[in-house]
């Protein structure tokens, strides 16, 4: 007995993959910049800065991969920052220097074992998106509960089961109840009715950078209680978008319905809004985790507020500095530039936390940049001139 129970048990373990032994073999780039001759730094940066795009890619795989993207997981941004701690190994297989800049081509083995298992653990694409609240604003019509003149008094299912929902997937939310205490009722149902500007207003007044809006209702089927012999069959449906505050991007759409049978229609027509925001839910996260599995693994545009510019000299120097220094900046474009202020449309590579992590770290040559804020589509940062307060000073008498 005991000896048939031992096969048994070896063939179990026979069967599970070996998970530990997968390696991805990537091919990265790297860059670093050479300041102040210092070559050998420069070589060490982009030595880093290629291990990083190594498990970046491996990252993508994984994450592409149905399994996960179904466990809405991914792993946190010590990836990124311990990113040797996920290569078996790596050698450098060519390296370039230019007058500033020093690039290494290298072929890292990748251990997906150990991204796997942090993929599973923690949440890698919320995270990424530096941790997006959420505000949901649902127009809910329930059996029983028509006529009403305030939008707010309703039972609230259908906002209560998307929360619970996407909570559950480790989402985070806005005070609701601040915000239904505050918001006023035109502006929420001109959003419901489908105007994107006045729930990006509303989501920017309570600090959601991304706010779900849509309508959901619940009804008697007519004719059913005769052939169900007496129950009512109530029927729900949902309808609704998210949307994204920073840009005003509609991430995801979606709609479901549902149906409960109960003796009381009230209580059936709960449960079917309960069911069809379940479903809902499923599905919106699965849309909005592909959209944002597709912005991290590409590029994507991210708006920078720059405070603090003295000229247009200074923006268009500042500009420059970025696409020359900041690792990952394809292009920058000028949406507006006003009293000082620039808003910049950065197309990059990555993160709005890690696009404000490389201009913090970086040195821009001519300018100092303090990170003054940071949501998921947006940084906010305030620079000045490197030694205009020195000559300035020069200047008074002595």
């Amino acid at each position: 007995m005991m000896k048939r129970i031992i096969v048994s048990l070896l063939l179990v373990l026979l069967s599970i993959p070996a998970i530990s032994a997968e390696v991805k073999e990537v091919i990265a780039t790297g860059m670093g910049n050479i300041i102040a001759g210092d070559i050998a730094h420069a070589k060490d940066d982009a030595v880093e800065d290629a291990l990083r795009n190594a498990v970046e890619e491996a990252v993508g795989t994984l994450v592409s991969s149905q399994s996960l993207v179904e466990n809405y997981q991914l792993v946190e941004d010590r990836i990124y920052s311990e990113s040797s701690g996920y290569v078996k190994s790596y050698k450098i297989i060519s390296k370039t220097k230019s007058t500033d800049t020093y690039t290494v081509k290298i072929k890292a083995k990748v251990k997906l074992a150990n991204l796997e298992k942090d993929l599973v653990a923690i949440g890698l694409i919320i995270k990424r998106k530096g941790m997006p609240r959420m505000m949901v604003i649902i127009d809910e019509r329930t059996i029983g509960v028509y006529d009403y003149a305030d939008y707010w008094i309703n039972m609230n299912i259908s906002e209560n089961t998307i929360i619970d929902c996407f909570k559950e997937k480790g989402f985070h939310f806005v005070d609701q109840a601040v915000a239904k205490r505050n918001v006023d009722r035109e502006k929420a149902l001109a959003a419901i009715a489908g105007n994107d500007a006045m729930a990006t207003a509303i989501g920017l007044t309570y600090k959601a950078e991304v706010v779900i809006v849509g309508k959901a209702i619940a009804k008697t089927a007519s004719g059913a209680s005769d052939v169900l012999g007496g129950m009512k069959s109530c029927q729900a449906n949902i309808s609704a978008r998210a949307i994204n505050v920073d840009n005003g991007k509609i991430l995801a759409t979606g709609m479901e319905n549902a149906a409960k049978v109960h003796i009381d229609e009230v209580t059936g027509g709960n449960q079917a809004l309960e069911e069809a925001a379940k479903k809902f839910s499923d599905k919106l996260i699965r849309k909005i985790l592909k959209e944002w599995v597709g912005e991290l693994s590409g590029t994507t545009t991210i708006q920078l507020v720059v405070n603090g510019l003295k000229s247009f000299d200074d923006l268009d120097d500042f500009t420059t500095a970025l696409k020359y220094y900041i690792r990952g900046v394809k292009d920058v474009h000028t949406r507006d530039f006003v009293a000082g202020v620039a808003i910049l449309d950065v197309e990059t590579k990555g993160s709005a936390k890690g696009l404000a992590r490389e201009l913090k770290k970086k040195d821009l040559k001519d300018f100092t940049v303090k990170v003054t804020g940071v949501s998921a589509n947006r940084v906010s940062i305030e620079i000045s001139r490197k030694g205009v307060e020195g000559e300035v000073e020069k200047t008074q008498p002595e």
